[in-house]
């Protein structure tokens, strides 16, 4: 049995996707691996990214204090088994010791006060397209083949990383 445990440092972290890195754990406390968080100061490509390493190292179970509900339906639908830490930092990462409680349902995490501003599907950033190659079709700047509106280069290039993480469009 391998957990993943949001960390800052030696502690656990506040929220899963805030994180500095996921430490991954095994049945007898042992940390097997630490990794960079990819979901940190990133679009939602960086949230896929941290499934993938959720998947990658064989996680079974996800000990956090705090997930937005979004999130923690993506992790629910990987089979991913949720905890939430019960009250005060533990004294041991040994998983049996940390007292949790089970997250089994997506309401159960926080709602993302920015979710609402966001177009069905998407990220936060839309523009719109008139591109007659395209039918029309808005693309979001965090898919791999994102089309941009006139003036717009794509969002996510190295020059320009202004309102990731905060569900914004980095045109905002």
């Amino acid at each position: 049995m391998i957990t993943a445990i949001p960390m800052n440092e030696d502690r656990i972290a506040g929220h899963f996707t805030k994180a500095l890195s996921i430490a991954f754990i095994n049945e007898h406390g042992t940390e097997i691996s630490r990794h960079a968080n990819p979901a940190l100061d990133t679009n939602c490509t960086g949230k896929q990214q941290l499934i993938e390493l959720l998947l990658e190292q064989q996680a079974d179970h996800i000990i956090v204090r705090n997930i937005g509900t979004q999130m923690l339906g993506r992790l629910l639908e990987h089979h991913f088994q949720v905890f939430q830490l019960d009250g005060r930092q533990p004294d041991t990462l040994k998983p049996d010791d940390i007292p949790v409680t089970a997250l089994t349902e997506a309401s159960q995490g926080k709602a993302s006060p920015n979710h609402a501003n966001k177009p069905e599907g998407g990220c936060g950033c839309h523009h719109h397209d008139d591109n007659p190659a395209t039918d029309g079709i808005v693309r979001r700047c965090c898919q791999q083949d994102a089309i941009h509106a006139p003036g717009h280069s794509a969002c996510h290039s190295s020059g320009n990383k202004s309102g990731h993480g905060h569900g914004k469009c980095c045109h905002s």
